[in-house]
């Protein structure tokens, strides 16, 4: 997979998402603005989750995590941090118009925060939008505890 370098200065997605190939799926950062963020990706049906022609719609609900992923780690690379690992808690009404994704589609994920906890809980909005056209949506709840090796009991990541 190629990786495109983001507009409007913003920082490339292998920067501010803590994921790494195989399993980092996001190509770039199109859009960032206060609470919302908005990237894009193309289908790799040759991946982890794959079968070479296709990908489950399932796999829509980890685009939208780590669309999530790129706005907190984004957050904390305006502050001088990096990114830190976080949970994806839960999914509620997770709809999608297709059974699986075909290899090579190009997708854009929006991703809008409704709720931020100084405990680190989150609620956010989430669409994949496929030639500008809403085809899934889902509201994702996750966890990035303020301090990691605390929340592992004392166990590194």
């Amino acid at each position: 997979m190629r990786y495109a370098e983001s507009p409007e200065g913003l920082p490339p997605v292998s920067v501010v998402v803590p994921h790494r190939p195989p399993m980092l799926f996001l190509r770039r950062i199109v859009r960032a603005q206060g609470d919302s963020l908005e990237a894009d990706l193309v289908v790799d049906a040759l991946g982890p989750f794959g079968d070479g022609f296709s990908v489950p719609a399932w796999v829509g609900i980890e685009y939208m995590a780590q669309a999530v992923a790129a706005w907190a780690g984004l957050r904390s690379h305006q502050t001088g941090g990096s990114p830190r690992p976080g949970f994806l808690l839960g999914t509620r009404r997770y709809e999608c118009e297709r059974d699986r994704w075909q290899h090579g589609t190009e997708l854009v994920v929006q991703v809008h925060c409704e709720l931020l906890g100084e405990n680190g809980m989150g609620a956010f909005r989430c669409s994949l939008i496929e030639d500008r056209r809403s085809v899934a949506s889902a509201r994702l709840a996750v966890f990035e505890p303020p301090d990691l090796a605390t929340y592992l009991g004392g166990k590194e990541a």
